[in-house]
């Protein structure tokens, strides 16, 4: 679409037929022409901008009006009888004089008719395909609203059909699609003592479903399981809590090592038991290029979890993971025994001693003043914000990492 300060141009004059006319001295004779003609020389054969071509007509326009009014201003007046041969002599050459200038007026306002005349159908014409795409757009928005509106029922359908605490279809067939090497047994432990059996794979990061999908506004991800009142199983809404979300991000932005020090724990469905936030990160990560220190890691010392550094070079973004040989039921208790930390499993001494040697006073006084608000560390954790609180406050005194947290 042609914008509003480029200039109109005639294409049916073909300049090469239609040559400027000239003067006895070389000079351009534009009165000889026609205004059509006149516009196409000015505006699209001098090399002049159409600001600059604009104010040649304006000044053109003026000039011819000073010249008729100069030369109106010098009517003859008859006298004798004896004069009138030369009044009517006079009289001829002064209207000759007022036709020649009227003319070159009315030569100058029809070169500006034919550029407003142009610009107007520029404008029209800009404001026609305006209309247009803007109808085109929406047309495509009430297309995908309701091409979302359909994939949405379906999903529910889906999710209807599937029930709570089961995994979707989408995470159990991107996860059976998923290329993975079988690397060696291992057994991990989790904070309430209980010994998960299993085995590490190496897959291509995006594999596994976390809980939440950064790229749709943090909500959770399709397939994941779902409790019988449609919310996440897992006990940290990412969805919700921005403090989570920009702590991921950050840990995005540098995904080294410290990744790979907890490993996640991935379902043999894919699903993310622990480790959401590594996982959430890794795959932002992933997309960024920002996993360079991860794999070079995994190359080096790949090998504990039984994988070479020819087959971590095999991934463009290669991920370690934990599966457990026992499923187990997608419900909240399972994510949170998965989920629980150490800190979480002490009574209020205990956790206050713990972090009396690691934090500086500062930091130690306003945790211990967050905590203390409670009667216990249930309560503690049962409150919406206060868990949020604490953690940014560790996180600002560098007393923990992104990694830890997530």
């Amino acid at each position: 679409m042609q914008p509003v300060d480029e200039q109109p141009v005639i294409e049916e004059e073909e300049v090469i037929d239609n040559p400027m006319p000239v003067d006895d001295n070389g000079n351009v004779d534009w009165l000889a022409t026609t205004p059509e003609r006149g516009y196409e020389h000015l505006y699209n054969e001098n090399g002049l901008s159409q600001e600059e071509a604009d104010e040649v007509v304006k000044n053109s326009i003026a000039d011819a009006e000073a010249t008729l009014k100069k030369v109106s201003g010098k009517k003859p007046k008859p006298t004798t009888a004896a004069q009138l041969p030369k009044y009517n002599a006079d009289k001829a050459a002064y209207e000759a004089k007022v036709a020649a200038a009227q003319a070159a007026v009315d030569y100058w306002n029809g070169v500006k008719a034919v550029r407003d005349q142009l610009q107007a159908e520029l404008v029209r014409a800009q404001a026609e395909e305006r209309a247009r795409m803007d109808a085109e757009a929406r047309a495509k928005a009430a297309e995908e609203l309701k091409q979302q509106q359909a994939e949405q029922a379906a999903k529910r359908a889906e999710a209807e059909e599937r029930g709570p605490f089961k995994a979707g279809i989408a995470v159990i067939d991107k996860w059976a699609a998923a290329p993975k090497v079988d690397g060696v047994r291992d057994q991990i432990t989790l904070a309430d003592g209980t010994a998960i059996p299993g085995h590490y794979v190496l897959v291509e990061a995006g594999a596994a479903t976390p809980s939440h999908d950064p790229t749709t506004g943090w909500k959770p991800s399709e397939g994941f399981p779902f409790n019988e009142n449609g919310g996440t199983v897992n006990d940290r809404d990412y969805e919700r809590d921005q403090a989570a979300q920009e702590i991921t991000i950050r840990m995005s932005e540098t995904y080294d090592s410290r990744a790979a020090q907890s490993v996640p724990v991935v379902t043999s469905d894919g699903v993310v038991l622990s480790g959401n936030g590594r996982t959430i990160a890794g795959d932002l990560a992933a997309k960024s290029n920002t996993d360079g220190a991860y794999i070079d890691y995994l190359k080096e010392f790949g090998g504990k979890y039984g994988f070479t550094a020819d087959q971590v070079g095999a991934l463009q973004h290669p991920r370690v993971l934990f599966v457990p040989d026992e499923a187990m039921p997608y419900t909240p208790e399972t994510f949170a025994r998965f989920n629980a930390q150490e800190m979480k499993g002490q009574n209020l001494t205990e956790t206050a001693v713990k972090l009396g040697k690691t934090v500086d006073n500062a930091t130690f006084n306003d945790v211990v003043g967050m905590i203390n608000r409670f009667d216990t560390m249930t309560d503690f954790y049962a409150d919406e914000s206060a868990p949020t609180q604490a953690i940014n406050r560790l996180l600002q005194g560098g007393v923990i990492n992104p990694m830890q947290f997530a």
